[in-house]
């Protein structure tokens, strides 16, 4: 018998089985299994209200029987120790309607339920009472829409693999606005989709930032008495990241300035001034702040009452305040800690509350100051 073959024959062979090969034919050869789809993304799911978390109570039990025995059903990955500390209905206890509803309500706050029941069942000398809970899907995929990914601020993010809460869900979301919206970006809107596959859910961040505001100038707008320099000297830049040129506009954090500057005022006697809302300006970006003065006061009369320590006479000089005179709130309470430093000199525990008349017509103000010392 001839060994091997000829050279023709060997390069048939090899050709035969290359093509084999190549086809995938031949019994060993095992078939690649195919890659499964990928799911939909959530960010194209419609978006709906998320139903709120279901309780229910227990049908016609024979509320006041003892507790035999408390049970949970239904947990999976929950911690049954978180579970229990939630619930205030023990064994031994008498079967409360109000108690019950409590429990359950207490469970729902856990925020790691969708759904939460009560069922009782007779045993002897009492009533077995379970509670019957679903937990929620976990995130199986979280996805963005819109910008690059915001970092992360006053909100907290969504992470694979935790239990889907929509009620944490929409405090995530107002917060990423709160703090888009801190960042300058005044239209800002965060919107959340979310696609259920079986026990888990996906979600999306649907995020729309608009354009971001910076403020331009500070402008106060009726200051005809003031400089527009002293009162923009009182306004908190917060080192330098909000209120002032180049940076984001922040009303949340103006309620002081208002108070600095309408403190400005009072010093100067304009005891009607009225400082308004700032708002951005959005065709020139200027922040302005509206301030309506009104006519600076003068002083009509001072009078003290109360637990003077010597004559009138007294009091006025350390108030330092007359009439006639320009009614300034600082020198008043500066008036005012002299006198509470001369009742400490006498060993008493003094101090003087300024009370005020205003007559709009003249523009003059009553000063009334009242005497007290605390008991020794």
């Amino acid at each position: 018998m001839k060994r091997g073959g000829s050279a023709a024959e060997k390069t048939r062979h090899r050709a035969v089985w290359a093509l084999v090969s190549v086809l995938g034919l031949g019994g060993c050869q095992q078939a690649l299994p195919a890659q499964a789809p990928e799911p939909p993304s959530a960010c194209d799911a419609p978006q709906t209200e998320e139903p709120l978390p279901e309780l229910s109570l227990p049908r016609d039990p024979e509320w006041g029987t003892r507790v035999t025995a408390v049970e949970l059903h239904g947990l999976e990955r929950v911690p049954q120790p978180l579970v229990r500390s939630a619930l205030a209905t023990r064994p031994g206890d008498a079967l409360s309607e109000q108690q019950v509803a409590a429990d359950l309500k207490a469970l729902l706050a856990l925020e790691v339920f969708s759904h939460a029941a009560a069922e009782t069942a007779p045993t002897p000398g009492g009533v077995r009472l379970r509670y019957v809970v679903r937990e929620r899907p976990r995130v199986a995929r979280v996805e963005w829409s819109g910008p690059v990914r915001p970092p992360v601020g006053r909100w907290v993010p969504l992470a694979a693999g935790e239990l889907y809460d929509p009620a944490r869900v929409r405090r995530a979301a107002l917060g990423l606005e709160d703090h888009l919206t801190e960042s300058g970006y005044l239209d800002a809107r965060v919107t959340v989709r979310h696609r259920a596959r079986g026990d888990r859910v996906d979600v999306c961040w649907a995020v729309e930032r608009g354009r971001r505001w910076l403020v331009s100038q500070i402008a106060p707008q009726g200051n005809a008495r003031i400089a527009a320099n002293e009162i923009k000297a009182l306004i908190d830049d917060h080192h330098g990241r909000a209120n002032r040129p180049g940076a984001p506009f922040r009303a949340d954090l103006f309620e002081a300035d208002r108070l600095r500057i309408a403190a400005l005022y009072y010093d100067r006697g304009f005891l009607d001034v009225r400082v308004g809302e700032p708002r951005l300006d959005r065709s020139t970006r200027r922040l302005l702040i509206p301030i309506h003065e009104g006519e600076p006061y003068r002083v009509a009369s001072v009078t003290f009452s109360g637990k003077l320590r010597g004559p009138e006479a007294t009091y006025r000089e350390l108030l330092g305040v007359g009439p006639d005179q320009l009614f300034s709130r600082s020198a008043v309470l500066s008036g005012l800690e002299r006198i509470a430093a001369r009742h400490r000199a006498l060993g008493r525990s003094g101090r003087g509350t300024p009370e005020t008349t205003l007559d709009p017509a003249t523009h003059r103000v009553s000063l009334r100051i009242v005497i007290a010392e605390d008991a020794p």
